[in-house]
């Protein structure tokens, strides 16, 4: 299937999991575990986890519903924000209403930004 790689890196206010590649039916479920251990691994609540897909060139509605399914399975008092680079993938996560399960920026220095100051609401709209 499509190469995918994730990244960690952890940043004070934040832990930053960096996506790049492709998101297709071949690795969705891939992204998800891969998600699942790093969450699982986190020491300290409430924590924020910034999701980057900016290195993301192929995201299909595979990659949504790994969205879906990685939100429903982290723990209620994690905050995950969401660096959605391109406008399609913006509008992608809006007109399915994934985007309400997520704060979606812009770019990634926003939402860690964002994170430092604690703020929930100050996504892109």
């Amino acid at each position: 299937g499509p190469l995918l790689a994730v990244a960690v890196e952890d940043h004070d206010a934040a832990t930053l999991v960096q996506v790049r590649g492709e998101i297709d039916l071949s690795n969705a479920r891939e992204l998800e575990a891969t998600f699942g251990s790093i969450v699982a691994g986190l020491r300290s609540a409430p924590r924020v986890v910034v999701i980057d897909l900016s290195g993301v060139t192929f995201f299909s509605a595979a990659g949504l519903s790994a969205l879906v399914r990685i939100r429903q399975g982290s723990p209620g008092h994690l905050t995950l924000r969401v660096v959605a680079a391109t406008r399609t993938l913006r509008r992608l996560l809006e007109i399915t209403d994934v985007g309400e399960q997520f704060v979606v920026h812009a770019c990634l220095e926003e939402a860690l930004d964002a994170a430092a100051r604690g703020g929930e609401q100050e996504g892109a709209r």
